[in-house]
């Protein structure tokens, strides 16, 4: 059985063999249509991988910082957060109080003695950073809370978050599109080759049909040289 189809295996090459020195130039073409298609797709496939990663990194940050006022008491900055986490549209929230907040400003000034003596914890709001489970909900979350009298400031960088999830799609539908044409544009060019090569040895494919050669034999030697 192994000698069988070693012996079938290279009655194929030959044959290969034979159609790509007679039309090296179709064989050529088919074969540079396919590597740039296939290096297209990989191309749009590791930006995608890219886009989407970065995303996962913004989404996993705090995106959306809400200063509370003064008079804002822990329970009442827990009924924000309920109200945001009934929204069903966040992943994380974190409460920072004012004395929290002194030892982060402490820590990213520790080299400034100056700015270290100017600020105590009655000066720093409380907060809330929030994640959203997804870029797009953060207009929405920042809505919520800007209208609430116990909110002083909402920290949302609306204009990069916009610009970031219009620049992943626009990689994600692009990419589709190109690899849709290319892929379209192979076939076609494929099917013409074939179609081509087939017409011209429609004597030569009569005869071997004649002395028994099987149809997968035939057809085998006309894929095989595309590659």
């Amino acid at each position: 059985m192994s000698l069988w189809w070693k012996r079938k295996e290279k009655m194929y090459l030959n044959t290969v063999a034979k159609y790509i020195r007679r039309s090296p130039y179709q064989a050529f073409s088919a074969a540079l249509i396919m590597s740039l298609t296939f290096f297209s797709i990989s191309v749009f496939a590791l930006l995608t991988i890219i886009s989407v990663r970065f995303i996962s990194y913004f989404e996993s940050r705090p995106q959306l910082t809400i200063f509370f006022k003064d008079n804002a008491s822990r329970e009442d900055i827990g009924q924000v957060q309920k109200q945001l986490e009934d929204t069903g549209k966040t992943s994380l929230m974190v409460y920072v109080s004012k004395e929290e907040a002194l030892k982060i400003y402490k820590e990213q000034n520790k080299n400034d003695p100056i700015l270290l003596d100017l600020v105590t914890a009655d000066i720093l709001p409380a907060s809330i950073e929030v994640q959203a489970k997804e870029a797009r909900y953060l207009s929405d979350l920042a809505g919520i809370v800007k209208g609430s009298e116990l909110v002083e400031e909402v920290i949302f960088q609306k204009d990069i978050v916009d610009t970031l999830i219009s620049w992943t799609n626009a990689v994600r539908y692009v990419g589709l599109a190109v690899i849709a044409i290319l892929v379209t544009v192979s076939v076609m060019v494929i099917i013409t080759i074939i179609g081509i090569k087939i017409t011209v040895r429609r004597e030569e494919i009569e005869i071997m049909k004649l002395i028994g050669a099987s149809n997968w034999f035939i057809r085998a030697p006309f894929f095989l040289c595309l590659p």
